[in-house]
């Protein structure tokens, strides 16, 4: 009994303490970090309805051709990602948050005039406009990031910035089946403008981030103040090494999706379930994976497992090629688990890299750089996964699968290339920290 009254004790001390422990934890989150969150959230439950459903109003709302869509849409990400080494200068010289909130403006009214594109060109004009405004937020938002927290924060802080991002596209992708399920002409126009009030509904979020920047002045050596991120080509080889392993979303959207239609014994309700999948196992593991993040080392590591997970998945979805319906389907969640496996490995590695190999005063001008040399393999995928898939299909994902050997092998030389050209960089006080590490004031 005595042992039986001490572990009741012991709950109680628990359950008393709890809240206690909980204001804790709050303090020593960072400031203005949870708005961000509130941010992301909304953001991409309108990003998620537009991007699903995107299509089915140009097409059948605003009355193009699917060609038209796909060079419209292919324009604009071009534009989207040459606008990022401008935009993070911008951000450097001048308010993270303020730009971040015209960026959020800008997006709400481009979706607005979409339901009023009546031509082609006025499409092009305003799909340009709205991914231009779509980078140059990611750019703000990244810079915010970097003012709130510094070093392994700036990584906790990014995971559950994607895991709000992923919970918000799920929902978004919900509410865009139902309004696809009613396919009218003003179900179309509804979804637009709850893109649009998304929008600005991000916008006031962002406004409630603390302006001032809790940054001491660094003191940088004339090299490092005239650095400029284009002129970095390490940092640019790492940034588009990240890219390369970052086209899981690719193969999730075009690769698999192209094999499943190409293989007539598995349903094509199965490319949806794949992609929930993946979202699913995102949200609930990312922020536990992105712990204990940082240094030339671990970079190294978790690359390389990253690489060798990815090559694995590519044989297992290459098997679904070959396979009857039941062996396929089950090779195609085998896949995509251990897709999943790499990216939860590989997306923390890259905000780490890209956070801690930059200039503290030009996280803004590195950031846009960083998307902008990750965004090129990214941008070629889609293409690249088309040809190979319908040319041939398990011997694609072979190649696949090779590619990532080859990252596998690059990886330790490159990072240990961009490594060894960082000065030091001493980090600005006053920045609170989270994940249980120690907290500075």
């Amino acid at each position: 009994m005595g042992k039986l009254e001490s572990y009741r004790h012991s709950i109680r001390v628990k359950i008393v303490s709890a809240p206690k422990r909980v204001r804790e934890a709050a303090s020593q989150r960072p400031a203005g970090t949870a708005y961000l969150y509130v941010e992301s959230l909304v953001a991409w439950i309108g990003t998620g309805l537009y991007l699903t459903g995107s299509i089915f109003f140009f097409t059948r709302f605003v009355g193009l051709s699917p060609e038209q869509v796909g060079a419209g849409l292919t324009a604009a990400g071009i534009a989207g990602l040459a606008v990022n080494a401008l935009a993070g200068r911008v951000i450097d010289a001048t308010d993270a948050r303020s730009v971040a909130m015209i960026a959020g403006i800008a997006r709400a009214g481009m979706a607005i005039l979409l339901i009023y594109a009546g031509s082609f060109i006025a499409f092009i004009l305003l799909v340009t406009l709205l991914s231009i405004s779509n980078r140059v937020r990611e750019i703000a938002i990244g810079k915010l990031v970097a003012n709130l927290a510094v070093g392994q924060n700036r990584v906790g802080v990014s995971a559950f910035i994607h895991t709000f991002s992923n919970t918000g596209f799920l929902i978004g992708a919900v509410l865009c089946g139902v309004t696809l399920g009613f396919d009218s002409s003003i179900a179309y126009c509804l979804m637009m403008l709850a893109y649009a009030a998304t929008a600005v509904i991000s916008v006031l979020s962002i406004s409630k981030v603390p302006k001032s920047e809790r940054h001491s002045v660094t003191k940088y050596s004339p090299n490092e103040r005239t650095q400029s991120a284009i002129r970095d080509l390490p940092y640019l080889t790492i940034a588009m090494l990240c890219g390369v392993l970052m086209i899981s979303d690719t193969v999730l959207t075009a690769g698999l999706p192209l094999l499943i239609s190409n293989n007539q014994s598995i349903p094509s309700s199965v490319a949806p379930s794949l992609v929930a999948l993946n979202t699913v196992l995102v949200i609930a593991f990312q922020v536990r994976a992105s712990r204990n993040v940082g240094g030339a080392q671990t970079s190294q590591r978790r690359i390389r497992q990253a690489g060798f997970t990815g090559a694995i998945a590519c044989v297992l979805c290459g098997g679904a090629a070959m396979g009857t319906s039941v062996v396929a389907v089950a090779f195609l969640f085998a896949g995509v688990i251990v897709l999943t496996v790499g990216e939860l490995l590989q997306t923390p590695t890259s905000w780490d890299l890209r956070y801690r190999l930059a200039p503290e005063s030009k996280q803004g001008e590195y950031g846009g750089m960083f998307q902008l040399a990750s965004g090129i393999p990214q941008a070629i995928a889609p293409g690249l996964l088309t040809l190979l898939i319908t040319q041939t299909t398990f011997w694609a994902w072979v190649v696949l699968a090779g590619l990532h050997v080859v990252l596998i092998m690059l990886a330790g030389p490159c990072i240990a290339w961009v490594e060894a050209t960082r000065s030091q960089i001493r980090h600005p006080q006053g920045a609170v920290t989270i994940h249980g590490l120690e907290s500075r004031s």
